[in-house]
């Protein structure tokens, strides 16, 4: 069963980045860069501290399979 929650975990969004940040940069390499796991949780960290960012992440039991990231 998946269960959406709330949450302010840069690490756990960083780390599910990477297979949309590599898919991105294999169909467009010219426009983005390859994934970097620390440039990546830097940047969400930052992202989480704006007021008007918030993010949902999916769990499927105890695992985060997914996340929703809304401004």
């Amino acid at each position: 069963m998946i269960k959406v929650e709330k949450s302010t975990n840069a690490e756990i969004v960083s780390v599910l980045n990477e297979e949309l940040q590599s898919l991105h940069t294999r169909l467009y390499p010219t426009m983005f860069k390859a994934y970097n796991q620390e440039q990546a949780l830097l940047a969400f960290k930052e992202m989480l501290e704006l007021e008007n960012c918030f993010v949902f992440i999916a769990y499927e039991g105890e695992e985060p399979v997914g996340y929703l990231l809304l401004f």
